[in-house]
């Protein structure tokens, strides 16, 4: 790295840590890869256009950003002074309408396969395709580490209003904003300690993870494919719901949040459930956090009690209270959270994420849902956008979750929220008759997991390192968890250990014993006994000594 083009460094925010952990653990998934298909059909002049794009990125310190962690004991963002947005250019003028479609498919697909050297700037790149004279199809693909949803709104209109300016030859009114940096310096002044109390009693009594139809991977791995399924509602219904909301004094994303906790708790025979839940991180009390482009956002659990008599009106209204005391405490980094809560650190908080949509974009950019690409490392994401109908769009792997299955699930939600604002005087448990057999499929599964869980959770007897191997793999342990004794049969994550002390270990081990070991086999080999077991039958793969 040329030292003279690095402009500044500074450390990531727990949400960029996770999203970075996920991305190593799984190389090749396209975990936390995102991909936005724009369609211009008002005539653009494609030189203006580039040059409006590579303005923002000299704007803007996050979009020259690139990400280091080997030999460091925490990872680091590096913003460089020279980027060049890379950009494809494509003429398709020659092909059939149906043809474009299907090789705009293909190029896409393509082109998350490529995905990002994370070391690497820029994590952003554009395909720029011309269907016909006036017609255009962008691809444009970044990182999540960059950007969350707010900022990409946020971007999309400074390219817009950079475009039209530099079009009638007039000086750009784009407005200043204040670095990402800034964000990182207010977050390491706050104390997560503070917030230990919320979340201790938000949580306290939670003891498993909501079960869901998708099948959860034992060790973890998240699989290569993943599918995007959405439903849009009609215009009839999503006005129903959004007067409903404005009747009731709620928001449209409390009846989605509690739309999603009547199907789990239909599915899963549950009444006190977890999910997850994106917060958008931009605090008032942080001048100015309301212009800021990077990635603010934090994800956190969302408890809910759903007592099958409650009338539907006051419950929500009581899921909306929970929420506003939330986002006091939206700062916390996950990892603390998990600490705090009864679960297991080896079992998950919680399996699904729901995620609220709030970007828009300038008319002469029209941002499809058609082809857009957004990945998790959760089981199932329900993303939910409301301009300006309620759409509905749902990730999964198609390994853990069938596509039928995940197409009937958003029937479900959609008849849920119909259900919702017809009857409101309904108890909740009269709202969403379930089919047998899935909640049979479901209930199987959980029963399967708990008898899993029972059996690790069982206490182990210490046992000491019998082999050098353990010994030197004991010490990284100790290290890396400032515990004093580890024993070769102890669990990594009942030791107090969670995902980003396992990016530390994997780096650990490289410069202490000068080999490497991927996150995906830490994952799966949570003992210092498995994993030194793992390196004797498979010394290719992990050599420890």
């Amino acid at each position: 790295m040329d030292l003279g083009d690095i402009e500044d460094l500074y450390p990531l925010s727990p949400a960029q840590k996770g999203m970075l952990f996920y991305d190593l653990s799984a190389p090749g998934s396209g975990v936390y890869f995102e991909q936005f298909p724009l369609a211009y059909d008002q005539g653009l002049d494609p030189e203006i256009f580039v040059t409006a794009w590579q303005q923002i990125v000299d704007r803007h310190p996050i979009l020259r950003t690139s990400f280091l962690w080997e030999d460091l004991e925490e990872p680091v963002q590096v913003v460089h002074r020279n980027v060049r947005l890379p950009v494809e250019r494509l003429d398709w003028r020659g092909r059939g309408a149906a043809e474009q479609q299907c090789d705009l498919s293909a190029y896409a697909a393509a082109d998350r396969r490529r995905g990002f050297d994370l070391t690497r700037p820029p994590l952003l790149r554009l395909a720029l395709i011309r269907f016909g004279e006036n017609s255009y199809r962008v691809i444009w693909s970044h990182h999540h580490l960059l950007l969350d949803g707010w900022s990409v709104g946020l971007m999309m209109r400074d390219i817009f209003t950079l475009y039209q300016a530099i079009f009638r030859g007039e000086a750009a009114p784009v407005p200043s904003r204040r670095l990402f940096k800034d964000y990182i310096s207010w977050l390491r002044q706050l104390a997560p300690a503070a917030a230990e109390p919320y979340w201790r009693r938000a949580l306290a009594g939670f003891r498993r993870p909501t079960p869901l139809a998708a099948h959860r991977d034992p060790a973890g791995k998240i699989e290569p494919d993943y599918e995007l399924r959405l439903t849009r509602l009609s215009a009839g219904l999503s006005a129903q719901i959004k007067g409903f909301a404005q009747r009731n004094r709620l928001t449209v994303i409390t009846l989605v949040y509690g739309a999603w906790a009547l199907y789990l708790s239909r599915t899963s025979g549950e009444q006190d459930l977890v999910f997850g839940t994106t917060v958008s991180g931009r605090q008032p009390s942080l001048p100015g956090v309301e212009s800021m482009i990077g990635c603010l956002i934090n994800t956190l659990p969302v408890r809910v009690r759903a007592d099958l008599g409650t009338e539907l009106v006051p419950w929500l209204q009581t899921l909306q209270k929970s929420l506003v005391e939330l986002r006091q405490y939206e700062y916390t980094p996950l990892v603390d959270v998990l600490g705090w809560a009864d679960v297991p650190r080896r079992l998950p908080l919680f399996e699904s994420l729901v995620i609220f949509e709030s970007f828009t974009t300038e008319a002469s950019f029209e941002m499809s849902h058609a082809g857009f690409f957004q990945r998790t490392h959760y089981l199932l994401t329900l993303v939910v956008s409301a301009d300006p109908v309620l759409t509905l769009r749902l990730g999964f792997e198609p390994s853990r979750l069938e596509v039928d299955q995940a197409l009937r699930l958003l029937g479900q939600l959609e008849n849920l929220l119909a259900a919702m604002v017809e009857a409101p005087l309904r108890p909740l448990g009269a709202l969403m008759p379930l089919a047998a057999a899935e909640r049979l499929q479901v209930l199987s599964a959980r029963d399967g997991d708990s008898v899993g869980s029972a059996t690790n959770s069982a206490p182990r007897a210490f046992v000491a390192p019998r082999t050098a191997e353990e010994s030197a793999v004991v010490a990284i342990w100790r290290e890396v968890l400032g515990v004093a004794e580890v024993g070769v049969e102890d669990d990594f994550f009942d030791l107090g250990g969670h995902s980003l002390l396992l990016l530390r270990m994997a780096d650990k081990i490289r410069r202490m014993l000068g080999n490497e070991v991927s996150l995906a086999q830490l994952l799966s080999c949570r003992t210092v006994a498995e994993l030194v077991a793992q390196a004797e039958q498979e010394p290719s793969r992990v050599a420890l000594l």
